[in-house]
């Protein structure tokens, strides 16, 4: 199969593609949680406030389904789980699903293959449907006014 700059499409070069891109996007917000610092409204790097805003909330006035989620990140790098549940209560399911994504993408670029790969792909799918679903739930929660 040509692609339409008439190279061959190579599938294997496009999953490996994928597996890298995934695997520095979990890589960044892990280091990046890991050297921010967080507080009740903001987080810091080195001393500096960082100039993110939620453009949801500054536009409307209501938290989006992600409000919290990267102060949370950051308080669970730093081993402040309670904190982290306060920011978004979902902040560690979210968590918890990319630390193994991390390693899961590394084993696959270094070549792991076979059917346990496969399973645990899937089981990758699986989770992160059912993660995003629970953040959606938790929004909608929100704006319906059944949690704070």
């Amino acid at each position: 199969m040509e692609s339409p700059g008439g190279r061959a499409y190579d599938p294997d070069k496009a999953v490996r593609v994928a597996h890298g891109v995934i695997l520095g996007a979990c890589v960044a917000a892990l280091g990046f949680s890991a050297l921010l610092q967080a507080g009740d409204a903001r987080v810091e790097l080195f001393g500096w406030p960082c100039p993110m805003k939620c453009f949801v909330h500054s536009v409307f006035g209501i938290r989006c389904a992600f409000c919290g989620m990267t102060r949370s990140f950051v308080l669970l790098a730093h081993g402040r789980f309670g904190e982290a549940v306060r920011q978004h209560p979902l902040g560690p399911a979210m968590f918890g699903y990319v630390v193994p994504q991390a390693l899961y993408r590394a084993a696959a670029l270094l070549g792991a293959k076979g059917r346990a790969m496969s399973r645990i792909g899937l089981l990758g799918w699986i989770a992160g449907a059912a993660v995003l679903a629970a953040i959606l739930i938790h929004w909608l929660a929100y704006l319906g006014g059944l949690w704070i």
